[in-house]
Formats: C-alpha cells, structure tokens, sequence
C-alpha cells in the first residue's frame, strides 16, 4: 500500500506531467447548460466527449480512493458495459434522456455499492449505498442495528427501507428517523431486507478541477459519503451454529469402555498383574 501511494503521489505531482484529471474539456459548458433545460437533442458530438470524461473521471475517483484506503478499489461493470463502447454507449443514452451521469465503486469488505449520480438537470450529486438488513430479528431490531451504525452520520441524508415484493420505497430523512424509528417500519407483516442511504450535494458548474468545479465536487462526495457513512457500517453476519448444551453431566468412562470390543473381552479374561506373568 506504501508504495503504490508514493507511485500515485508521484504520477499526481503536475511536475511529472503523467496524469491528473483537470478538465471536462470544452463541450463541458454547452452540456451543461442543455442538459439544465432538457434540451440535449442535437448535441451527439458533445455528449460523447463529456461521457468520456465522465468515464475518466470515475477511474481516476477510484485510483484516489485506492491510495487513501490502500485498498484496489474497482469500477462496477454490468455486463452490457464491460466493453468501453457498451459502458459509453449507455452512459450517453441516459445523459440524452435523462440528463444523468452515472456510475458504481466497489471498495473490498464495504456493506454495499458506493454508487454515484450527477444529476446536470437538478444540479445535484447523489452518493447512495445499499446495504442487506439482518435476515434475523424483526424489522425493529434490524432499525436499531442500522441506526447504531450511523449516529455519528450526517443528519442531512434519507433512508429507504426495503421490504420484498414492493418496487419502490418512501425516502426519510435521517433525523426523522432518529427521533421516530417506527416510520421506518413497514405496515404489513413484512420484514425488512435491505436499506439504502442517501446524501445529496451541490454540483460544481466550472469545467476545471478548481474550488467549485463539477470535477471537485463529484470526487469531494463519493469521499466524504465514504467516510461519513459507508465506512461506518459493519456488514451483517449471522453467528456460526452452536452445539447444543448437554441437560445431563457426561458419565466417566471406565478404562474397558475406553477398549474395542474384541480388547475388552480379551481385558476380562487377563489377570490384574499380566505383567508379572
């Protein structure tokens, strides 16, 4: 870990001119302001140069989260993006539709996905994760097992909880949720099986990688969502099976018992002193 944080250190540095992520290159500006209207129609060229900056940009989060954490930290790929012109080629059919960039980090033993939308439209970011809830206890106790994790969590995000067989979940807001577990609960019978946190940041609007740039605010959130809340929560692990506790004290064993059979017949017909014989 030492040596490839001084190796990524070094390639950092502007003096040794090797990489670095600067820029959103100069359709950044026009991208931006269509996408803000919805009106990206027309602008084939220019969404495929900022969907790959965008899939850039993503590399380079997960080379910076590498080195803070010493850990290889990976782009998630479906399997409709494995390839560069698959992952671009879906990247710039939602960017046109729905005005999103999207993207998935998977850091070693995490509880879930730190996944990432920029929303050009609504000039937000979103970090989420979504983490598998306890799969014993009741969905109380699965709430308090969550809400322990995160107390020292920034109050302003939202939890969803899932429950099976209902596509879509209600958004609470962390401090609701601390004050009033049970809204959390679901109304049925049903018990809950996953949560997904939520935190939403200001974008940056300027296409470099200064104070206030798209570039710092989208590498500041997937940090600070880490070390806010990801890295906080312990996956669920069920305890090992346990050997059930005898009711009655084990009887001692004699040294016949301890023998095979054919011995303890043969131990039966052998004076006390064989030895001496």
């Amino acid at each position: 870990a030492y040596i490839l944080s001084e190796c990524i250190r070094f390639l950092e540095d502007k003096d040794s001119g090797v990489i670095g992520f600067s820029t959103m290159g100069r359709s950044w500006t026009k991208v931006r302001d269509a996408a803000r209207r919805g009106q990206l129609a027309g602008l084939d060229q220019e969404i495929g140069d900022i969907v790959k900056k965008w899939d850039g940009l993503i590399r380079y989060a997960a080379l910076m989260l590498t080195t803070d954490l010493g850990r290889d930290v990976k782009q998630v790929l479906r399997s409709e993006s494995r390839t560069v012109e698959g992952r671009q080629s879906a990247l710039k059919e939602m960017l046109r539709d729905r005005q999103e960039l999207i993207a998935e980090l998977q850091v070693p033993d995490a509880a879930g996905i730190l996944s990432v939308v920029a929303d050009l439209r609504g000039r937000q970011i979103r970090v989420f994760t979504k983490i598998e809830a306890p799969k014993t206890g009741t969905s109380r106790g699965r709430v308090s097992w969550l809400l322990r994790q995160i107390e020292e969590s920034p109050a302003a995000m939202s939890i969803q909880a899932h429950v099976p067989y209902v596509r879509e979940a209600q958004s609470v807001p962390l401090a609701d949720a601390r004050e009033t577990p049970s809204i959390l609960y679901p109304s049925d019978d049903k018990e809950i099986a996953a949560f997904t946190l939520i935190r939403e940041f200001e974008v940056g609007l300027r296409q470099d990688d200064a104070e206030g740039s798209f570039i710092r605010s989208v590498l500041d959130a997937l940090e600070n969502f880490y070390r806010d809340v990801l890295q906080q929560i312990k996956p669920w692990r069920p305890f090992p099976p346990r050997l059930q506790s005898s009711q009655q004290p084990p009887q001692p064993v004699t040294s016949a018992q301890q023998l095979p059979i054919g011995d303890q017949e043969a131990s039966a017909e052998t004076p006390a002193h064989a030895s001496e014989i």
